[in-house]
């Protein structure tokens, strides 16, 4: 139901203004979309919405990290790992990106 919600949401978002939406708001739609298909416990889905969502706003650090998220939650560890290190590259002292790098290596 959020998944078709958030589908719903960004036809208008696209079909309803006069301007075209920014690269922005595209990516908060994707964001937001990975968001819920992370609700639904559907990581790969989730996946491709996060990396749409950094593709379209490069400078979306919860998108990336989602991104890393959602590659963890599907076992993907190398791929996740490949993001946080890049991450922890900007904050080494990040707790929770430390947490996320951790279990990646568990």
């Amino acid at each position: 139901m959020i998944l078709r919600t958030l589908i719903l949401l960004f036809l208008i978002l696209c079909s309803s203004c006069v301007f075209a939406p920014s690269r922005k708001e595209f990516a908060q739609v994707y964001f937001n979309l990975g968001n819920a298909y992370l609700k639904l416990g559907e990581a790969e889905s989730a996946a491709r919405a996060f990396l749409k969502a950094a593709e379209y706003d490069n400078g979306f650090a919860s998108a990336t990290f989602n991104l890393a998220k959602s590659y963890m939650l599907a076992g993907r560890y190398g791929n996740a790992l490949e993001i946080i290190e890049s991450l922890l590259e900007e904050e080494e002292d990040n707790a929770t990106l430390r947490s996320v790098q951790a279990y990646c290596y568990y």
